[in-house]
């Protein structure tokens, strides 16, 4: 008789409301399915996983636009370095044109003097 009133706990609901054994066993295998039987039974679940998915979408994307920030600001330090390049060359290439200038100013001072030694040599 224990045996037949034990079966019939598992398999009715006791006419009381309540569940039965084996609905609170289905009941807890489905903390065991995939979470949207959860949210199912528990909305509240299905919004903070959704907020927690935009919080990891916000995360990465405030991580992604802090990267892209570094990487602008490292762009914008190479331009500047690279403006002051072409400055120093500009400035490289102005005193070469000078020297450039005094060479030939020493080269045409150097030939006037050897014409004027040589004529001198001549004369005497």
């Amino acid at each position: 008789m224990a045996t037949e009133q034990m079966e019939m706990d598992v398999s009715t609901d006791d006419n009381d409301g309540a569940p039965s054994r084996a609905d609170i066993a289905m009941k807890t295998m489905d903390i065991d399915q995939p979470n949207h039987s959860l949210d199912e039974q528990h909305p509240k679940n299905a919004m903070l996983r959704a907020k927690l998915a935009n919080s990891n979408k916000a995360k990465k994307t405030n991580s992604l636009v802090a990267v892209l920030s570094r990487v602008e600001d490292k762009l914008q330090d190479q331009k500047e370095k690279l403006s002051q390049m072409e400055k120093n060359q500009q400035q490289m290439e102005k005193n070469l044109h000078h020297f450039a200038v005094q060479i030939e100013h020493l080269q045409n001072g150097q030939m006037a003097l050897f014409k004027k030694i040589t004529t001198e040599v001549e004369i005497e």
